[in-house]
């Protein structure tokens, strides 16, 4: 299976959506908690001393009608607030895949590095050897020529 290639701006993305499921989640449990609301009040608002009673009996079925579809509706904004919960925890396993896909790059480019100066480490070191060999000659044969071509005797 071929090595998908990922980018910076990919881990980015994956925030910026996550940033997104995280606002609809926060809205979602949110509209759900004022629905919850809304219904405790209308379920409670028939039996108030102050709710007239002759509406009691005509608007009873339909409290009923309207307290059941607004349960509905909060069923509906937790079924959908866990799915984005759920949404989140993907998005989060998926950028810290990411991110571990990188560290690895990263990781093998150093191993490369590493070998490479230990390669040129080897050498700088046969450089060095073929240096101290060689140059104590070379400085012994060019004093010695130095002092035949600047011998005064021979002026």
């Amino acid at each position: 299976m071929p090595d998908p290639e990922y980018n910076v701006n990919d881990i980015e993305n994956l925030q910026y959506w996550q940033d997104k499921a995280n606002e609809a989640f926060m809205a979602l449990k949110s509209n759900a908690n004022v629905l919850c609301a809304l219904l405790r009040f209308y379920r409670t608002v028939k039996d108030e001393p102050h709710f007239p009673a002759s509406l009691r009996h005509h608007c009873k079925q339909d409290l009923k009608n309207f307290s059941s579809q607004v349960r509905d509706l909060a069923d509906d904004f937790k079924s959908e607030a866990s799915r984005a919960q759920f949404l989140i925890s993907l998005i989060s396993d998926r950028r810290e895949h990411l991110s571990l896909h990188h560290q690895l790059l990263a990781t093998d480019r150093t191993q490369s590095l590493n070998l490479s100066l230990a390669r040129e480490a080897i050498m700088m070191r046969i450089i060095t050897i073929v240096t101290l060999v060689f140059l104590p000659g070379t400085f012994v044969s060019v004093s010695r020529w130095a002092s035949n071509c600047f011998d005064m005797k021979n002026i």
